[in-house]
């Protein structure tokens, strides 16, 4: 179900009265609403997400990071919402100077041929006219500029996506 146009003119109306960090942070919020529209379980630490979130803005370009989150989370409720069991997870965490955010969700796995293709550009298995296929790509793009990670963890027991970034300095790459 989407969002109302008088929700979104409300959302805007509240984030042009907020810094850039806590617009980015409204809108990942305007992300959870969605997934209680789309009636998608959502798991996450909100304190230690919270954070983690604080230290990934302030690593990085934060309407890049923004940008990156809500694709993350909108392929996460897309791909949820195919499963019986539909469920979105989001673990943030810190480890050996670097900030890892993780977005897993219930959906269907992906094929060997679908994770060979996921970050290219215009690559897409949604329907037409629900995707562009820019999404990921545009999202790697975004985190490798900032000498980062983007990837797929396949060890995963289900599709997860995993951000990696390094605390200290946006310049530099990671080992």
């Amino acid at each position: 179900m989407p969002i109302s146009t008088d929700i979104q003119n409300k959302v805007l109306k509240i984030a042009a009265n907020k810094s850039v960090n806590e617009q980015t942070k409204l809108a990942v919020r305007k992300q959870f609403y969605v997934l209680k529209q789309e009636e998608v379980d959502f798991d996450i630490k909100i304190a230690e997400f919270s954070t983690i979130l604080d230290n990934l803005l302030n690593t990085a370009d934060e309407v890049e990071m923004e940008q990156v989150l809500i694709n993350l989370l909108n392929n996460a409720i897309f791909a949820a919402k195919k499963s019986e069991e539909k469920w979105v997870k989001v673990n943030a965490f810190q480890k050996d100077g670097f900030l890892h955010v993780q977005v897993t969700d219930s959906g269907p796995p992906i094929s060997s041929e679908v994770i060979d293709k996921l970050f290219q550009p215009f690559f897409t298995t949604k329907p037409v006219g629900e995707g562009t296929g820019l999404g990921l790509s545009i999202s790697k793009a975004i985190i490798d500029q900032h000498h980062g990670t983007l990837e797929f963890l396949p060890s995963s027991k289900h599709t997860c996506f995993e951000i990696r970034l390094r605390e200290e300095s946006q310049n530099s790459p990671p080992n």
